[in-house]
């Protein structure tokens, strides 16, 4: 099933995601470990709970976390492509995240 989803997809990030998640599950970011195969978190050896907002935008960060992403990129993580949120609801979630 998931390498239907990465064929499919028109998003050229998720084919890098998919390439990732299949070769390395476990992605060492620092003192940050995230399995995105079985969606865990863990910072500093503990576990770590993200929201599925959170998560969303960790699944397109984290395979790729030298590369800029634009506001539009992150938001189609969140709410799918076309639709928009408000002026500050990505810098909340996004604050969020990194507190954790």
């Amino acid at each position: 099933m998931r390498s239907i989803v990465c064929r499919r997809t028109p998003d050229p990030d998720a084919h890098a995601r998919c390439r990732v998640g299949a070769a390395t599950p476990v992605l060492q970011l620092g003192t940050l470990e995230v399995d995105l195969a079985r969606d865990l978190v863990r910072k500093n050896g503990l576990p770590v709970t993200l929201t599925q907002k959170e998560w969303a935008l960790l699944r397109v960060m984290a395979p790729r976390p030298e590369r800029m992403h634009t506001r539009e990129n992150l938001a189609d993580a969140l709410y799918g492509f076309g639709d928009e949120a408000d002026s500050n609801t990505l810098e909340v979630f996004i604050s969020r995240l990194r507190r954790k």
